[in-house]
């Protein structure tokens, strides 16, 4: 299961995905992210603290908190991406600050709402149902005051990758744009991720097309060089070893 790593800032900007064996790998946003387990085993890494989420377990992931998403075995899930700004008074009490643990266990209700959404709902709805699960996160929590990291430098890279995966966005021209020596870049990459830095752009980009083939109907070939791949043969290669299928056939899958 993938989602994008794209997610807008309006107002009332939210997104329900729910369903099993979740897996993706190490990103930041600017949105809030929680994420309910309902059935079996998912593991989520969140800056470098690693948790396991059983049912009834959940996390709530801040904005711009390095994780990454992964399953073992099964799970099932629902999931919700959501601006700041649909729960203002949470986000303005805990500004500067991070929790001490990102999980937390939750009512089974909360699970039963979240997956009755259907996009549909009033806003009024949708901030209900979030101020309540912040509630439920905040009420036995402990907070510590934000200090500067040296992940401010994954930032960077990842605002990179963001802005050029469509064209050039070699780690030889990240080195040049952030003035850091490759060798350098190369090694804290991977140390921070668990990747190398061309297999996360590639899995970035073919992220990026995952959902360009769903939501429009541009030519494939097209979209593979909106998403930088300049030849069909590279494009399908990299698509297949993501999604263990053909971009065509995958876009026939989601039809």
């Amino acid at each position: 299961m993938l989602y994008e790593s794209h997610h807008p800032l309006s107002v009332d900007y939210y997104k329900i995905l729910r369903g099993e064996n979740i897996s993706f790998q190490s990103h930041m946003h600017y949105c809030y992210e929680i994420i309910l387990v309902t059935e079996g085993c998912l593991h989520v890494k969140v800056n470098s603290q690693e948790y396991e989420l059983h049912e009834n377990n959940g996390v709530l992931i801040f904005p711009n908190q390095i994780h990454h998403i992964y399953t073992k075995e099964y799970n099932r899930y629902v999931l919700c991406l959501f601006t700041h700004k649909l729960i203002n008074a949470y986000d303005e009490m805990i500004t500067s600050k991070l929790p001490v643990t990102n999980k937390f266990c939750y009512d089974p209700f909360y699970a039963e709402k979240m997956n009755s959404l259907t996009g549909q709902e009033s806003v009024m709805a949708v901030k209900g149902l979030l101020y309540s699960l912040c509630d439920e996160f905040d009420q036995n929590m402990k907070y510590i005051e934000f200090e500067k990291s040296s992940h401010y430098l994954l930032y960077y890279i990842f605002k990179f990758i963001e802005q050029n995966y469509n064209k050039t966005c070699t780690l030889a021209e990240l080195s040049k744009n952030l003035g850091y020596e490759y060798t350098y870049l190369s090694n804290y990459f991977r140390k921070n991720t668990g990747m190398y830095y061309s297999d996360y752009v590639n899995q970035y980009r073919i992220n990026h097309a995952c959902y360009l083939l769903r939501e429009s109907d541009e030519p494939i070939m097209q979209i593979a060089r909106e998403c930088g791949f300049h030849s069909h043969k590279s494009f399908t290669r990299n698509f297949r070893k993501q999604n263990k299928m053909s971009p065509a056939e995958y876009r026939k899958q989601s039809s």
